[in-house]
């Protein structure tokens, strides 16, 4: 007994009043009521030890008089440190430590009852994605990680903050300073995230709605909060509070994702319109890029701004790669049939490019054609080179025995880098066509191109200028020893039959034809 209750050796002398004062404050007027009970009675208590630990007691007992009772004591406190980490497994993400889902909604619940004003953030992280499927589920993890410790230190007292899952973060903000600090959360994403040898730079979107006047439950703030956010989305970057437009441009999404799943799978999905890429040495065209186009089912052209990331996001981007890789293959036989030698480019997300089936889906793709390898080129984006990986490396070298071409898309955006640009022998660099735009104006942009084109031709690989909009910078770039241009200046996005009728007509230096229709390359 004495020994249970950290008591020295003879210094307990069998009366109750010397146990209670043992125990810890806030259980002795518990133990008194347990004791004024009389009879037989079970009690859980905690004592204080001399270290300042603390100990669970269960007493099993019966009261015989004020000061004296008959029965047992037992050691409990592995069993309570058990229950508290059930108690904060279900309360808390295993991952960040943050508070999770299920204490968000009760928070709110007691908010949204008490009818005390607050807002709901919800953070969903932008280009997290491409961090996993780049650099792989570890440093996603540290990223997590870290943002979430961000969140700790930005966000003021009296703030609840969780992570929903994924990167998709929330937090209750008392009152109505529920913009201000969505504000400042995004600001404490903007440093880049160091992670060992990486520099990444990793930014989120903000849904921000309100109580009461947006709802007065917690799933209707969620709803509308996550409503909020991705019109925030479509920003990058930034916050948005609820309107209740947003909700029908929510719905809006979720039936174009259905509309996509069911295109994907039938004759009537995404097809593609062709960009030329003109050689500027010779002034001929033996290449375009495919760029995937789609209409819903009222006819209504969805921007590929929308409906890509769509198709990321619900899983559908193999479906659709393989779609318009099939299509862009048939259109290079179709041209050739036709006595037309053009090669086509399709771009590859990083997700796709990694995935186990792709090398074959080329090879059987091109097969089932009958093209040579060499007429198509696989862009992907300059993130996927960020990391040495040994996994990435054998799948862009057994594309590069196929034969395919290999091209490093918006070059100079992202973390290439010179080494790793050398050991892969990629075929095409692919300028950022934030160069291009302000290379009239812009000195330090002139040296960016001009250094870029000759690291490229040092490693015995071609650039290609993007975003190529005036006769100006055409010329500039041909001075400049750039290989070959792509943009407006040179013709807009198109079908192939139109793209098939200006390359007969050998227009290729005179900007275009009559009647091009816009589109975006």
């Amino acid at each position: 007994m004495q020994e249970l209750h950290g008591l020295a050796p003879g210094a307990f002398d069998g009366r109750l009043s010397t146990a209670l004062a043992c125990l810890h404050p806030d259980d002795r007027d518990g133990a008194r009521a347990w004791l004024a009970r009389r009879g037989g009675v079970t009690y859980e208590y905690r004592v204080v030890l001399d270290d300042g630990s603390i100990r669970w007691l269960e007493a099993q007992a019966r009261v015989v008089d004020e000061d004296r009772a008959i029965g047992v004591v037992r050691d409990v406190t592995a069993r309570h440190a058990a229950e508290d980490q059930l108690r904060y497994r279900a309360q808390h993400d295993g991952l960040t430590g943050l508070h999770n889902r299920a204490v968000l909604r009760e928070r709110l619940a007691e908010t949204t009852a008490a009818r005390r004003p607050a807002s709901l953030l919800l953070l969903d992280l932008d280009g997290f994605k491409d961090v996993n499927d780049t650099f792989g589920h570890s440093v996603g993890d540290d990223v997590l990680v870290e943002v979430a410790d961000r969140l700790r230190r930005t966000l003021p007292d009296g703030v609840l903050v969780v992570r929903l899952g994924g990167d998709e973060f929330a937090a209750v903000v008392p009152g109505d300073s529920g913009e201000q600090v969505a504000g400042e959360l995004l600001t404490a994403l903007e440093p880049p995230f160091r992670l060992g040898d990486l520099e990444l730079s990793i930014g989120g979107s903000v849904g921000v709605s309100r109580t009461p006047e947006h709802g007065v439950d917690p799933e209707t703030l969620l709803r509308r909060a996550d409503a909020a956010m991705y019109r925030a989305k479509a920003q990058s970057g930034t916050w948005h509070t609820y309107r209740p437009s947003d909700e029908v441009r929510a719905a809006r999404r979720l039936q174009l994702v259905a509309q996509l799943r069911e295109a994907l799978q039938g004759e009537h999905g995404p097809t593609l319109v062709y960009q030329p890429k003109l050689d500027l040495r010779t002034g001929g065209v033996s290449a375009v890029e495919g760029l995937a186009r789609w209409r819903d089912r009222d006819g209504q052209e969805v921007s590929p701004v929308e409906f890509v990331p769509l198709a990321e996001q619900y899983g559908l981007q193999n479906a659709l790669t393989s779609r318009v890789l099939d299509e862009a293959c048939r259109q290079i036989a179709r041209w050739r049939d036709e006595g037309l030698d053009v090669g086509v480019a399709v771009n590859v997300s990083p997700s796709v490019l990694i995935d186990p089936g792709f090398v074959a889906l080329v090879r059987a793709t091109i097969e089932d054609c009958a093209i040579p390898p060499a007429s198509v080129t696989l862009e992907v984006t300059e993130t996927v080179f960020a990391e040495e990986s040994d996994d990435l490396d054998a799948v862009l070298r057994r594309l590069r025995r196929l034969g395919v071409q290999l091209a490093i898309d918006d070059f100079g955006s992202g973390y290439a880098s010179i080494g790793y640009l050398r050991r892969l022998k990629v075929d095409e660099l692919k300028l950022d066509r934030s160069f291009t735009f302000d290379l009239l104006g812009d000195r330090d942009a002139e040296a960016i191109v001009a250094s870029t084109i000759a690291l490229a031709h040092a490693l015995g690989q071609r650039v290609v200028a993007e975003g190529v909009e005036s006769a100006a910078i055409r010329d500039r770039l041909t001075e400049l020893g750039c290989d070959v241009a792509q943009g407006f200046a040179i013709h807009r996005p198109d079908t192939a039959e139109v793209i098939a009728s200006w390359l007969r007509a050998g227009r290729h230096g005179h900007g275009g034809c009559p009647g091009e229709r816009a589109g975006s390359g």
